[in-house]
């Protein structure tokens, strides 16, 4: 699961400009790269055409919906979750009404494997702080004790959310998801082929460069390097013309303590993170928050049929990366899987 972040109140930075692209196309072909950052990363827009005009409209639009989404999602103080936390009931706006909804959704499909109700137990370990650390076992405990999506209740008739006992909402495990899902809606009347990038999850749009797919780096887990281990070529899939891939691994906010690291991927039974002979896991499917809670809900539930049937039943795909650097891919990609480093 991936944990909460200092957010940073930072402004969309816009840039847009013309370069020629051979790392998804191969061809040489010219398109437009627009940039900006959120969520504390940067979020990249490569469009397929040179007419910088043609789609900095689109890019605009949904950018600003990335942003919206940001500023939804926020722990800051004064904002809507932040005040739920706090006093246990608030007033949200109908968007993050209708994302908590779906995130309940999704989070009870995977069995809450991934949980926004885990809060308080990410809170305690202080990842992505200056000063993590395993927190307390007694405090921990009581913690994950307490979470549970049932002391989540969200009114029907209104926008009123109300949580129960000592438990804390977190959006993150399907944060980014959401944004790229948002950003799709807006930039739907977008024509033109694009991939978006925001961290570890993608959102392409459109059949790819000469309508060949679209080809994704699978990222390395054991270098900081920005080569992968492999390329998996994907296509976007039905009405909505579109496919988003999601990584999750022990690179997150790890840090360590007394000669062994942490991640931030926790198991919601104890609170720990997941030690399961994984390190990383890439989701194919064509839905960003799937994409997003699926990919972390099969890497802290391990290499299982339980992992297996979660893939099938949300027709998606997948890359397991393991610690001995062996590697299993599932049957929709092993056409199209290249390795890179033996």
């Amino acid at each position: 699961m991936k944990i909460n972040r200092k957010i940073a109140k930072i402004s969309a930075v816009i840039c847009i400009l013309s370069v020629t692209v051979s790392a998804f196309s191969g061809c040489g072909k010219k398109v437009t790269t627009a940039v900006g950052e959120a969520f504390g990363e940067t979020v990249s827009f490569t469009f397929y055409t040179p007419e910088a005009d043609a789609v900095s409209e689109h890019f605009n639009k949904m950018m600003d919906e990335i942003k919206a989404a940001e500023t939804d999602f926020s722990l800051s103080e004064g904002s809507y979750l932040s005040v739920l936390n706090e006093t246990g009931v608030s007033y949200v706006s109908a968007t993050l009404k209708k994302d908590l909804e779906d995130s309940v959704i999704v989070c009870t499909a995977l069995s809450d494997i991934v949980d926004i109700t885990m809060g308080k137990p990410l809170r305690l370990w202080g990842f992505n702080t200056d000063s993590p650390a395993v927190p307390d076992s007694a405090a921990l405990k009581e913690a994950v004790d307490a979470h549970t999506m049932d002391k989540l209740v969200i009114a029907r008739d209104s926008h009123k959310v109300t949580i129960t006992d000592d438990t804390e909402i977190d959006m993150l495990p399907v944060s980014k998801g959401i944004a790229l899902d948002r950003a799709y809606e807006k930039g739907k009347f977008c024509k033109i082929p694009y991939i978006a990038e925001m961290g570890d999850i993608t959102l392409a749009y459109g059949e790819g460069p000469k309508k060949g797919g679209w080809e994704i780096s699978v990222r390395d887990p054991f270098s900081d390097s920005e080569k992968g281990i492999a390329d998996i070529r994907v296509f976007t899939r039905g009405h909505q013309n579109n496919i988003f891939v999601s990584a999750s691994g022990i690179w997150e906010n790890s840090f360590s303590q007394d000669g062994k690291t942490y991640h931030s991927y926790l198991d919601t039974y104890t609170g720990f993170p997941c030690d399961n002979g994984l390190v990383s896991v890439t989701v194919v499917t064509n839905s960003g928050i799937t994409a997003d809670a699926l990919s972390d809900a099969v890497f802290i539930n391990g290499f299982t049929d339980h992992s297996l049937s979660y893939l099938k039943a949300f027709s998606a795909e997948a890359v397991f990366v393991f610690a001995d650097k062996t590697y299993y891919v599932t049957e929709g990609l092993k056409d199209s899987f290249k390795l890179l480093d033996s």
